[in-house]
């Protein structure tokens, strides 16, 4: 009995060790995986938030012209 669970080709411990290891190796390739994954992902929202900082700047330029140009009209009219 004790042969079956301690033999070092077919015993119980050794083929758990190694369903363990192998586990183990899938588990840091799927970890590995993932964190490219998020690497991109944040890699792009990084992109888009930069774009959208541009954006608001010029929507933010074009108010305060607008508003200038409202304000010189109104000076006009008076």
């Amino acid at each position: 009995q004790l042969t079956k669970i301690i033999d070092p080709i077919d015993g119980l411990i050794p083929r758990e060790n190694q369903t363990l290891s192998t586990q183990s190796d899938q588990f840091r390739l799927r970890i590995t995986s993932l964190t490219v994954l998020l690497d991109q992902k944040r890699t792009r929202l990084q992109m888009q938030f930069a774009n959208m900082e541009t954006i608001l700047a010029g929507l933010q330029s074009q108010q305060t012209a607008l508003g200038q140009i409202k304000s010189f009209s109104s000076n006009g009219n008076g």
